[in-house]
């Protein structure tokens, strides 16, 4: 009897250790190395992940994290910090390789897996979720920066294998691997759902190494929230939404459109109200800085769309009536911080320099790259 319960005991106690343990036997993984092999990529504003892929120092990322063009930082475990060169990228696959000499020899290399994922395999996520907010807070130190998500693979497409592991902001062009330590993907991207996330399968990586691609264009393209003022009397503000194109991160092309905000008693009031309908601008950039307090320095010229209308009070009837519309060049300098621009521009008034002061916020901002 004794003997019988000590065996039902043995049972239940190997039962609930191999519940509790991790799946794939996370607790005995070599998870520490494996993020020794993991770097932080700054490129202006952005904060990403990397992971080195071989003895040279190549470092493979998402290509979304590079697109603007600007040579990136390339950050190690060991506080190490180098600038790289992209020397090998693909839009379509969001993969991007960067050479950092520096970290060759220094910095152990994972292995890229050959074979292709398989559905319900355990997989970890390396990476820098949210890495800005662990840099400026003592509170968070320690967490975010070369963090380690778990989950498995849950699908496997043409293009894109479908994981659970967490992915978030900051995780882009961080590897993800199997139970081995090898490389199954890059995180690419993640659907506004929990648990849903894509990462671009190391087949992309060995292609680029065999045949390194490069692109003369390229940048990104979004979506902007912005205002603009003039500072004559009359003006009255304007607010809309801006389509930007940028080159590289070196040549902006913008189109806006804007609707007033009090114009009809700004007319009353004053005899007349005027305020930007369209703008369409270039602009050439300057960046200064990367990460947190990346700022961008802007030059170059616009055009403005300008409407005008006339109002009065007459027998007690308001009376408001149009002006045709005027094109007006203008020139525009900007200066940009924390995803938000302040601009001057200067046009030509009837022998005079009219000034108006505009404000872009980046909202939703980049939507997309090319």
């Amino acid at each position: 009897m004794l003997a019988a319960l000590l065996a039902v005991s043995l049972l239940i106690t190997t039962a609930v250790a191999q519940v509790e343990a991790p799946a794939g036997g996370a607790a005995a993984l070599p998870v520490e190395g494996w993020l020794d092999s993991v770097v932080l990529v700054v490129a202006g504003p952005a904060w990403c992940s990397g992971v080195v892929i071989d003895a040279d120092g190549t470092v493979a990322t998402a290509y979304h994290c590079v697109a603007g063009g600007r040579r990136p930082q390339v950050r190690t475990r060991d506080g190490g910090r180098f600038v790289g060169r992209v020397t090998a990228l693909s839009h379509h696959d969001d993969l991007a390789l960067v050479s950092v000499p520096e970290v060759a020899g220094e910095v152990a290399p994972l292995v890229l897996r050959v074979e292709p994922a398989l559905r319900g395999e355990p997989v970890w996520a390396l990476g820098h979720p949210y890495a800005p907010q662990e840099e400026g807070s003592p509170l968070l130190a320690g967490t975010l920066m070369w963090s380690v998500t778990h989950g498995v693979v849950s699908g496997v497409g043409e293009r894109l294998v479908q994981v659970d592991a967490a992915l978030n902001p900051g995780n882009s062009g961080g590897p993800v691997v199997d139970a081995s330590g090898a490389v199954l993907g890059i995180a690419s991207r993640r659907l506004q759902a929990d648990n849903i996330a894509f990462i671009t399968p190391t087949a992309g990586i060995l292609a680029l190494q065999r045949e390194p691609r490069r692109s003369l264009l390229g940048g990104t393209w979004g979506l902007n929230l912005v205002g603009i003022q003039g500072l004559g009397a009359g003006d009255v503000p304007a607010v809309g939404a801006q389509a930007e194109v940028g080159l590289r991160d070196r040549l902006l092309v913008q189109g806006a459109l804007y609707l007033p905000v009090g114009q009809r008693w700004a007319a009353v009031g004053l005899g007349e109200a005027r305020w930007v309908t369209a703008s369409f601008a270039g602009c050439l950039r300057a960046r200064l800085g990367r990460g947190r307090w990346s700022t961008t320095l802007d030059l170059g010229g616009a055009g403005l769309v300008v409407q005008a209308i006339d109002g009065l009070v007459q027998d007690g009837a308001v009376q408001v009536w149009s002006r045709p519309a005027a094109l007006r060049p203008a020139a525009v300098a900007g200066v940009g911080l924390a995803g938000s621009t302040l601009r001057l521009l200067a046009t030509p008034d009837d022998g005079a320099v009219q000034f108006l002061v505009g404000v872009e916020l980046a909202f939703p901002g980049v939507l997309g790259t090319f």
